[in-house]
């Protein structure tokens, strides 16, 4: 007498989807309800982690649509990105300093969906190099800032507690061309909210890859976001000012759990660098400086790093 593969074990049908490609596994759990259910948990966990949108209205339809399905449970990684289809098809009705309102009905829907991804714990925002600093702000669609701004209008709605909170605007790993935020249309206000603080409270990963223009506005607010992260364990810093010259003060923080440092840019004084080094000595294992002056100098200092790499 011969078994059915969906009589099996759920660990043994586990095992065995391991070793498929994803076009075979799905057309295995297409077979039947048993199959689909008894490797579900393979398939969520491992296909279905990540949730983005563009914010234009047939891609927050999709992720309506998917945060009431039963797969939201494996949501980890919420993915806010820019294109050129972001913003298409809502109307962005938008202040005196030309920022989107905080109070459209979109931001409520989407405060809705990632509050039933209760799982997830790492919020990303991702812009391409295209420059919209010479574009004058639309109602039909938005650009690289709008999406940061209305990310920390999220975060402070939902409270979600983050984990992994990464800014990626004009490419990871670049020197960002021209392209630039507009601090004016960020929102940066919701920074000081209750909510935004609790979110980053146990944050453990920071990534911030960006430019933005002093001229404009002189608040550099990349660096209020790590004051409020005091467990992080992994930093990266490439926050490159338009104002060429000016340094960032880094104000005396302790991060004590910090392992990992990337500094890129000229963005900060040797004499600063060296107090917040001091503020990890004791868990920092891993440094990187690119185009750093100080970067000549701090051998022998960090001979005092017991466990740097």
């Amino acid at each position: 007498m011969s078994l059915h593969i969906a009589t099996l074990p759920p660990e043994i049908i586990e095992g065995v989807v391991q070793h498929l490609q994803l076009a075979d596994l799905c057309m295995l759990r297409l077979t039947c309800k048993a199959l689909a259910e008894k490797s579900s948990y393979y398939f969520g966990h491992t296909y279905c982690t990540q949730a983005s949108t563009n914010l234009s209205l047939a891609s927050i339809q999709r992720l309506d649509d998917r945060s009431r399905s039963p797969g939201a449970k494996y949501v980890t990684d919420f993915w806010l990105r820019w294109d050129e289809e972001a913003g298409r098809g809502l109307i962005w009705d938008r202040g005196a300093s030309k920022a989107i309102l905080p109070d459209l009905p979109v931001i409520q829907q989407m405060r809705d969906i990632i509050l039933r991804f209760t799982n997830c714990r790492s919020f990303r925002i991702d812009t391409s190099d295209e420059n919209d600093y010479t574009v004058s702000p639309r109602t039909d669609s938005i650009g690289c800032s709008d999406v940061v701004g209305f990310g920390f209008i999220l975060i402070a709605e939902t409270g979600l507690p983050l984990e992994r909170f990464s800014v990626y605007c004009g490419g990871h790993g670049n020197c960002h061309g021209h392209f630039r935020l507009k601090t004016g249309m960020i929102h940066t206000e919701q920074i000081r909210r209750p909510t935004f603080k609790i979110a980053l409270s146990n944050l453990k990963e920071l990534s911030l890859w960006l430019l933005i223009d002093t001229d404009e506005n002189p608040y550099i607010w990349p660096w209020d976001l790590i004051p409020l992260s005091a467990h992080l364990e992994k930093l990266e810093w490439n926050v490159t000012l338009r104002t060429y010259g000016k340094f960032f003060y880094f104000n005396p923080i302790r991060l004590s759990y910090l392992q990992e440092l990337v500094i890129e840019g000229l963005c900060i004084s040797t004499t600063n660098l060296t107090k917040f080094l001091l503020g990890c000595r004791d868990s920092l294992r891993s440094l990187r400086l690119f185009q750093h002056p100080a970067g000549s100098r701090l051998p022998k200092y960090l001979t005092i790093f017991a466990i740097l790499r």
